[in-house]
């Protein structure tokens, strides 16, 4: 039988009134306030760029009643799918599916409903496997703390990624039972078959079933009875995922997409937490850290070890540490084990959390977790629709009625939701997905404002005109901060004419025979539309001051409008922030040309 963990001293009135409070009120409070963020974060607004596309291509397969046999968004690519193109278009049909029908039947209500669910699936498979590890309610608190924290932060519920979450913390679950005694659970089998259908991330399942096999074989290496049963298990349950429209080619094109992808070096979710620490929230980078070391503690100090959940343990924490986009497997799917191993390690070095300090920890979660969920509620009362304000909203419509045509160059982080918005009207440049590593490297260019020369033209408008771009519609910062450089280049140019300006986006056409007279309706005098432009721009950062983000796009700004001794002001405020040096070299460099 389990030896039961002493989490106070006994003789102790002080640590068993604090180990009392804790139970009869702390602990209530603590799920609790961990309720009230969790309904908060179910009804947040849709911030995901990615889920668009995803609920877009759902919507088609069931009008077309089968699988997208070519992708329908980007005008860029060849028609032909193949390779990792595949792994996207058919890899979540399942989710994609079951979202579109939600959607069509309740519209946006539909997708709440499908975000409270993953979320109920989500704590309650974490919840579920503590449980079957005997863990103590104090451990319970601490670990999903520290593990909201993480999520809360960093995911959005509705993208089809969380089930990989969901799906790892049972598999782990299932390997766990085996050290505990019992034998291999045949509802890998299923789990196996619907993650593979519903997210990609079910490769990682088949790294970790495959290293828990050579966990198997050094454990039972005494037992070939036992040793062929559980690695036989694992190689079935990896058999079953390739029961999928992309088979077992998910893998290898995986391996090859980030060999070659523009995200590792562009967008943030494939960055260390090292730089989630230093540029996005040091709050959840640092519960990340704790929960791996105490994890890597649990695992040096305790006398009996398993060498399948040895192997997995280190692959996770490598992983998902390494990748911001993968935290969510140690800050969910970890956290039964990391629990059932420091349990142990207490139990084999004799120690005990004295009720006081079970209580200081409980009161510092409250408070914590208090402090986000009236954040998420004064988020939650400001929003004005399902759909987050970080998207383009009015651009997207201004587009959908203003008669203009041609192929449209737009942002690689509003593609998804122009997919949504205006297929099959308009076809985008690039989404999320990147489909093509070769486009994506011309879209890092052509945004940059390259002037390279390409056959005897600056390589911006050598790509524009080899792609026939006729509306360029973006945001107005670039992804450092600055003014969009494409847009400096284009204003300069008379062939182009700005048409729509909003707080966040602009659309300027080029002047054709076909978009003629929708510019002729929309132009925007150049003098005009930078003076706006100025105004709009100048305003937010001067209510917002302590944005540095802000302040290098309206430093820009003064130095393109031609106004240099204002835009030196917000420059030496800058100096003395935490710029990126490269940023505001730029800037100088901008000022004195």
């Amino acid at each position: 039988m389990r030896p039961m963990i002493s989490l106070f001293p006994k003789n102790s009135f002080l640590s068993l009134s604090s180990c009392n409070c804790c139970r009869r009120f702390l602990y209530p409070l603590f799920w609790l306030t961990l309720a009230s963020l969790l309904l908060l974060y179910v009804a947040r607004p849709i911030r995901d760029p990615d889920f668009w596309w995803h609920l877009k291509s759902g919507d088609l397969m069931i009008q077309q009643h089968g699988l997208l046999r070519a992708d329908p968004f980007n005008y860029t690519g060849d028609g032909v799918v193949r390779g990792f193109q595949a792994v996207l278009l058919y890899g979540y049909w399942l989710w994609e599916t079951i979202a579109s029908v939600l959607y069509i039947s309740m519209g946006f209500n539909g997708i709440l409903f499908l975000k409270f669910i993953t979320a109920a699936l989500l704590i309650g498979a974490v919840l579920f496997e503590m449980s079957r590890q005997h863990l103590s309610q104090f451990t319970r608190i601490v670990l999903t703390g520290l593990g909201a924290l993480v999520i809360v932060n960093l995911y959005h519920l509705e993208r089809p990624q969380v089930f990989s979450f969901i799906f790892m913390t049972l598999l782990i679950g299932m390997i766990s039972r085996i050290r505990m005694g019992h034998l291999p659970s045949s509802l890998l089998f299923p789990l196996m078959f619907f993650w593979a259908n519903i997210h990609r991330g079910f490769v990682v399942g088949d790294i970790l079933l495959g290293l828990a096999a050579a966990g198997f074989l050094i454990q039972y290496r005494h037992d070939n009875h036992r040793s062929r049963i559980f690695m036989t298990w694992a190689a079935v349950g990896i058999l079953i995922s390739f029961i999928n429209p992309n088979g077992w080619n998910t893998l290898i094109e995986l391996l090859n997409f980030m060999q070659n992808s523009i995200g590792p070096s562009n967008v943030n979710e494939y960055r260390s937490t090292w730089q989630l620490f230093l540029l996005q929230s040091r709050m959840s980078a640092a519960s990340l850290w704790i929960l791996s070391a105490l994890h890597m503690a649990g695992l040096l100090l305790v006398s009996r070890r398993f060498w399948p959940e040895i192997f997995v343990s280190l692959f996770i924490i490598v992983f998902g540490l390494t990748y911001i986009r993968n935290t969510g497997f140690i800050a969910v799917s970890l956290l039964p084990m990391t629990g059932w191993y420091v349990e142990q390690a207490y139990t084999s070095l004799n120690r005990k959390v004295p009720g006081y300090a079970q209580a200081a920890v409980c009161v510092v979660f409250v408070a914590i977790i208090s402090w986000l969920t009236l954040g998420e509620w004064e988020l939650r009362r400001a929003a004005q629709s399902p759909i987050s304000g970080c998207f383009p909203v009015n651009m997207a419509n201004f587009l959908k009625n203003s008669g203009l045509s041609g192929h449209l160059f737009n942002d690689y982080n509003s593609g998804g939701y122009l997919n949504w918005s205006l297929y099959p009207q308009w076809q985008t440049f690039i989404d999320g997905r990147e489909l093509d590593t070769r486009v994506s490297s011309q879209y890092l260019k052509i945004t940059a404002g390259s002037v390279v020369n390409a056959e005897g033209k600056p390589y911006y408008e050598f790509m524009l005109d080899r792609y026939q771009v006729d509306v360029v519609a973006l945001g107005i910062a670039y992804s450092d901060g600055r003014l969009q450089p494409l847009l400096k280049l284009l204003l300069n140019r008379p062939e182009w004419v700005p048409v729509f300006l909003d707080n966040q986006s602009f659309v300027i056409a080029r002047y054709t025979p076909q978009n003629a007279a929708a510019i002729q309706r929309y132009r925007l005098d150049k003098t005009h539309f930078l003076e706006v432009l100025t105004r709009v721009v100048g305003n937010y950062a001067n209510s917002s001051p302590d944005s540095t983000r802000l302040s290098v796009l309206y430093a820009d700004i003064l130095i393109y409008a031609g106004k240099p001794q204002t835009a030196e002001s917000v420059l030496k405020k800058l100096e003395s922030s935490n710029l990126d040096p490269e940023t505001m070299r730029c800037l100088r460099n901008s000022k004195k040309s």
